[in-house]
């Protein structure tokens, strides 16, 4: 439950507040008689039009203006450093396991409970996963982002949980926009592309506007960088190359002993370290993408009397295009694969010759010499929209629209293999009964495996991923005609959703036939539909009172009905916005959350993943607990046991019995306008959110822990390591968890309602504004700090608190991701009529490893700073930028427990300085 003591010493200590009274897009026009006229508008979190902009919920509300200053081609990193983003998301900079999609993941809950909205609408989501990709959204139609950070589930349904990022889009524009940008790291790589160009024009009845937006962006590899150009072990206390222990020519197990045939002796030997394989030298440090969008909005008063005041028809059109890739270091016989005695070149077969008894081993092998592991992605996404809108004659505004959304991603992926066929390879008997084997071949020495060979085992995976939506909204808010509190009138909204879902994975013929190693032969299909009703109401109980410069209460209700679930579901919110003077405003917001199961979470087929994790009985002699250490030497391990790679190969599968997540989250601040010190704001949000019955795994390093730190193996957790032999790995000689290089293999990660979070800290936003003779200079400094962010994967489980701290995202699963204490971000802007210049430090405090081992030689990442400043100049019509970001060339820390790169490559920044020119013509 919520901790009222923590809330109370909250307030007393004034850390406890909202931010977003600032900026909500009001338009004011000079009408003709010079009488100034305030549209009202929508807020992100509400559907009653309002002319005062504040809000009990807190809103960042961020301009183009702000995405233009921070110099990136696209949303993903501008989103991304937001201080109320935090943990792992996918981007540019996650080559493994990601899609080419692109994620924002406030409060680091996952990019599953942030709703993104375009125009208050949801968009389609990428594929069956739940979430919008930020890359199929153009930087060039963007008019404001706005980010609501407390939950708003009453309001937009499913999914606002940790809260809602509303892009609205570039209305009412006139003219032409032309924009060039070019973008190149300061190794002379990476180098991206922007061009857009932007219509628009308004009439007598409405307006129209036009966009179209194109941007590439050039993969960097990590061999390029010194940094990740090599993975790291560590060893005696220092760190030395290595890699992976599916090695090039075949890393020989044979009992407990670990062998190589010396690629350069041609002798048997020992295994060493040095004899893994560099991954990292063949895979992206930053993928590569195209992206193609155009995007129309349009609308016309077609009436303009009569019972209605106005009905406008409106519809907006969108497309997007997006072709990237990952490229990951070649395969391998990760699975363990059994060469015979009777294998011509296995030196421990028939024809060895120091006398020993004849065996089969068994081998891990790269094959390298299919130069890696492709996937490629042609992802689009369409959306189109149609709708009126008006006001009756009594006031009362109404809008109903229908959305059709869908996303298509056609992927192909080189380099896979058939498992039975490379066995076949490795079986003189198998290979001579089979016509189309090419031959024998021999995984012990290197460059053996030939063109032909590789058209015999090699498969290509095409699967397609698809999404559709079709959203029907009917909304309309007024007031009570003639009623009126002393206070003002009270404002009402209710309104009425159906939406209705579907999305599928469909895997090719080589897949479904369960030709292709680690790949599922199961397709996934689901769909479902929700009808949903909403009010909510705003009542303003002061103003102009002594203490009650204006009092309001908002409250608000949603009931969905979902087609998969028994029961329906009710969610409620309650807002205070109390301003005893005019100086000073203080909020507070209640909400209960909700977030359905999407498709992926129910329905998705067994598949075989290979997680990261901890390993417990790594150096055991060293000095872990009496019980680890006799499960270690029950596994048959020695006490200074190590492994090449830890990574346990697992199967991920969903689950259609799953039950909603529920949430309370509460939010309480205080907002400082002070009229001594004019256009100064200070800002200060406190925020507790809560999740129940979370849907998740219990995890590779949870299951691990939890069955290891057990007396004997008893405790529960030990029934999920299923073993090797469910996922087609070859056994350890002793130990029934793990496969024959050691590693833990065959846990079971199936979706349940078992987790529980909660987290809290304090958001905060320090502006002034100071016009200067030479420029109008605006200062701001905003972050958040995270108090605590407590996990419970399990009940009965261990509490994980990642506040401060790195370790395994939850919403991740297997990533590590950092969750800073402190995540800040200072920007100083120097703006007059012809030029503009801007400097901004990203700030990001030390996080400890929440798995830290005395042994480990680093387990911290160091606290950092990223600096980026640009310049403008305005000529005409002209306009001519230039900018650096990551000006001192920050690397991202080295920490011993990491997923990727040698560091945490869903938390910084491994691309490295980054220089950019922008041109921009208006016409």
């Amino acid at each position: 439950m919520f901790d009222k003591t923590r809330l109370a010493s909250a307030i007393a200590l004034i850390v406890a507040t909202t931010q977003g009274v600032l900026s909500a897009a009001v338009h004011a026009q000079n009408t003709a008689d010079q009488n100034l006229v305030i549209e009202e508008v929508y807020i992100t979190g509400s559907r009653i039009k309002r002319s005062d902009v504040t809000s009990a919920a807190p809103i960042t509300v961020l301009s183009s203006q702000n995405l233009m200053d921070a110099g990136t081609p696209t949303i993903e990193n501008f989103l991304q450093d937001l201080p109320s983003i935090s943990g792992g998301d996918y981007g540019s900079g996650v080559n493994n396991g990601n899609d080419g999609w692109a994620t924002a993941s406030l409060r680091g809950l996952g990019p599953v409970r942030t709703l993104v909205l375009i125009n208050g609408r949801r968009p389609a989501s990428a594929g069956p996963e739940g979430f919008v990709d930020l890359n199929t959204i153009p930087t060039s139609i963007v008019d404001r982002i706005e980010v609501l950070r407390d939950g708003a589930s009453t309001i937009y349904g499913s999914d606002a949980i940790a809260g809602v990022i509303n892009i609205i889009t570039k209305k009412q524009f006139e003219g032409l926009d032309v924009d060039i940008q070019y973008d190149v790291a300061g190794e002379g790589d990476g180098e991206s592309y922007l061009a857009s160009l932007t219509f628009g024009t308004t009439f007598d009845r409405g307006s129209l506007l036009l966009n179209a937006q194109y941007t590439k962006r050039a993969d960097i590899w990590q061999g390029d960088r010194k940094f990740s150009e090599c993975p790291l072990i560590e060893d005696n206390g220092t760190t030395i190359c290595s890699g992976s222990g599916t090695s090039y020519p075949a890393r020989i197990s044979a009992g407990t002993a670990k062998l190589i045939v010396d690629p350069s002796t041609g002798q048997l030997r020992a295994f060493t370290p040095s004899d893994a394989f560099n991954y990292a030298a063949v895979s992206y440090l930053v993928t590569p993408q195209e992206v193609y969008s155009l995007f129309g909005s349009a609308d016309y008063d077609i009436v303009e009397s009569g019972a209605f005041t106005t009905i406008t028809a409106f519809t907006e059109l969108s497309f997007a295009n997006r072709v990237s890739d990952q490229l990951m270091a070649p395969v391998g016989t990760f699975w363990g694969a059994e060469v015979g005695a009777d294998h011509p070149n296995n030196p421990l077969g028939n024809s060895r010759t120091d006398g020993g008894t004849p065996q089969s081993v068994v081998i891990t092998r790269r094959l390298a010499e299919t130069g890696g592991r492709s996937y490629n992605q042609d992802a689009t996404s369409w959306g189109a929209v149609f709708g009126l809108k008006g006001e009756f004659e009594n006031g009362w505004a109404w809008d109903t629209s229908f959305r059709y959304s869908r996303y298509v991603d056609t992927q192909v992926v080189y380099g896979q293999i058939n498992k039975p066929r490379v066995e076949t390879l490795l079986d003189p008997t198998d290979c001579a009964a089979d016509n189309d084997c090419p031959g024998v071949w021999n995984p012990f020495s290197r460059d053996t495996l030939t063109k032909a060979m590789q058209d015999y085992a090699l498969v290509t995976h095409s699967p397609v991923l698809k999404s559709r939506m079709l959203q029907t909204q009917v909304n309309v808010s007024g007031d009570f005609g003639s009623f009126e509190l002393p206070s003002g009138k009270p404002a009402w909204a209710v309104g009425y959703e159906r939406r209705a879902e579907e999305a599928s994975e469909t895997p090719d013929g080589a897949a479904a036939l369960d030709q292709i190693y680690f790949v599922a032969s199961a397709g996934l299909d689901g769909s479902y539909s929700v009808d949903e009703f909403y009010a909510e109401l705003s009542v303003p109980v002061l103003s102009d009172v002594v203490m009650a410069k204006e009092l309001t209460v908002d409250v608000s209700g949603r009931y969905s009905d979902y087609s998969f679930l028994d029961d329906t579901n009710d969610t409620y919110k309650f807002g205070i916005n109390w301003a005893p003077t005019e100086d000073i405003r203080v909020r507070y917001t209640f909400a209960e959350g909700f977030r359905a199961p999407n498709i992926d979470e129910r329905f998705s087929p067994a598949s075989l993943t290979a997680a990261q994790y901890n390993e417990p009985c790594l150096n055991y002699g060293a000095g872990a607990s009496a019980v680890v250490e006799a499960n270690c030497v029950a596994d048959g391990l020695p006490p200074d046991f190590k492994l090449t790679s830890n990574q346990a190969t697992g199967t991920v599968i969903g689950n259609p019995e799953l039950e909603p997540e529920t949430s309370e989250s509460q939010t309480i601040g205080l907002v400082i306008t002070p009229a001594v010190l004019p256009n100064f704001t200070a800002t200060l949000d406190y925020f507790n959110i809560e999740i129940e019955d979370a849907i998740g795994t219990i995890g590779t390093d949870g299951i691990i822990t939890g069955c290891y730190n057990s007396p004997n193996f008893t405790s529960p957790m030990c029934s999920y390591l299923k073993g090797p032999a469910s996922v087609g790995d070859s056994p350890h000689p002793v130990s029934p968890y793990r496969d024959v290089l050691g590693a833990i293999s065959g846990q079971l990660l199936i979706n349940e309602n078992l987790a529980t979070f909660e987290t809290t800290g304090v958001d905060f936003d320090f502006t002034y504004i100071i016009d200067a003779d030479f420029a109008q200079i605006e200062l701001k400094w905003f972050g958040t700090w995270l108090d605590s962010y407590e996990y419970l994967p399990f009940k009965g489980g261990e509490l994980i608190d990642l506040a401060g701290k790195f370790g395994t995202d939850p919403y991740q699963g297997d990533n590590a991701a950092a969750f800073p204490e402190w995540k800040s971000n200072l920007r100083v802007t120097l703006d007059r009529e012809n030029w503009r210049a801007s400097w901004t430090a990203r700030y990001m405090s030390e996080t400890q490893d929440s798995n830290a081992d005395a042994s480990n030689l680093e387990n911290y990442a160091d606290a950092i700073w990223y600096h980026d400043v640009q310049g403008s100049y305005i000529l005409g019509n002209v306009t001519m930028t230039a900018g650096v970001r990551n000006l001192l060339d920050e690397e991202p820390p080295y920490v011993t427990n990491n997923t990727d790169m040698n560091t945490l490559n869903f938390s910084y920044d491994t691309a490295g300085r980054y220089f950019y020119t922008r041109v921009g013509f208006s016409f």
